[in-house]
């Protein structure tokens, strides 16, 4: 990869990183160093409750229920052992900061556990897939229109012109650590899910106890990434 063809691409993706946070409400940067969202995310309305009070819309439910350890595995490359999970449940009160932007916390209607999991279960095949490299096998995890503003970064770099997803996301991500990316794939423990029509938001905490957001779209019936990384709530 040509050193010219990278820097666009990371400046590219710092861009989308900024406007993915203003379009949340959020502050600061991922461990990664770049997101992407769609323009749809935004978190504007409150609900009052931490109840099961969203619509589940035919979502099978996932191994790794509330306080139950999941053991979901992304694509492992070689010889990468499987990543183990455990999502603490709980809604989205527990992420609540009192006299602060609570927007995400807020935002649409608490699901219930069944949807909770399929979500849970992307995000964490996701980080895992990311973490064990398999960058094919992530963007499966990935929500159309972040893989359609990807190719449209590609376009900026003419080495990755028409060559899809996986290049342009393993390019994005050329500068993580992947034992970092390991350390967050298995502490990640998803708590909430919040969700209004075909939007919602992932809740979880991960590394140093840091809550984090992820963006969610529903695409015939199954809950797919909105960003290539998570942001930052605390």
């Amino acid at each position: 990869m040509g050193r010219a063809g990278l820097a666009i691409l990371v400046a590219a993706g710092a861009m989308l990183l900024a406007l993915g946070l203003a379009a949340c409400g959020g502050g600061g940067d991922s461990s990664t160093g770049s997101s992407t969202e769609t323009s749809a995310q935004e978190p504007a309305k409150e609900s009052s409750g931490n109840g099961s009070t969203a619509k589940t819309k035919g979502k099978g439910k996932q191994n790794g229920g509330e306080g139950k350890s999941s053991g979901k595995g992304g694509g492992s490359s070689g010889s990468d052992k499987p990543i183990p999970h455990h999502d603490s449940g709980g809604g989205s009160a527990q992420y609540r900061v009192k006299g602060g932007d609570n927007s995400v916390q807020n935002y649409g209607e608490e699901a219930g556990t069944s949807e909770r999991d399929q979500a849970s279960a992307a995000v964490h095949s996701y980080l895992d897939a990311r973490a064990n490299q398999d960058w094919a096998k992530a963007c499966t995890y990935l929500a159309a229109p972040v893989k359609e503003q990807l190719e449209s970064l590609a376009e900026k770099a003419e080495q990755f012109k028409g060559k899809g997803c996986a290049p342009i996301l393993e390019a994005l991500a050329s500068q993580a650590n992947r034992k970092l990316l390991r350390e967050e794939a298995a502490q990640a423990s998803v708590g909430s899910l919040r969700v209004e029509s075909e939007r919602a938001f992932v809740i979880f905490r991960g590394v140093g106890n840091t809550t984090y957001t992820i963006p969610m779209v529903d695409e015939n019936g199954q809950w797919l990434l909105g960003s290539i990384a998570p942001t930052p709530l605390s």
